[in-house]
């Protein structure tokens, strides 16, 4: 079996003499000899300031996350729909998440059809 032609890589060989993670950053023109980034472990908090969410990637959480990609700015605080709201259907009185009703009215109500 052949191996990457990468000092220290011992992983299998898939073109140009690279491994599969080798061979991605040649195509992307990053250099090879590079090391990986290790990113935290997902079991830590978030680490933009007053913010509690368990970490998603990169050290912080789903939706900071999202902000990052999208390079949206960090600062103004996240906004919750439909917060302090009810269910909309009647003899309901579990939290709204979305249009009004709670996930298991609007799973019943809404996908009816």
């Amino acid at each position: 079996m052949r191996q990457c032609s990468v000092k220290g890589c011992r992983n299998k060989h898939k073109g140009r003499g690279y491994c599969n993670f080798h061979y991605s950053r040649w195509l992307r023109g990053k250099p090879i000899d590079a090391p990986r980034i290790r990113h935290p472990a997902k079991d830590t908090i978030c680490s933009v300031d007053d913010c509690t969410r368990m970490s998603y990637a990169h050290g912080v959480c789903y939706a900071h996350y999202v902000r990052i990609r999208m390079g949206m700015s960090l600062k103004p605080p996240l906004k919750w729909r439909n917060k302090g709201e009810e269910c909309k259907t009647e003899d309901c009185t579990r939290p709204a998440i979305c249009l009004g009703w709670c996930k298991r009215c609007y799973e019943r109500d809404y996908y009816r059809y």
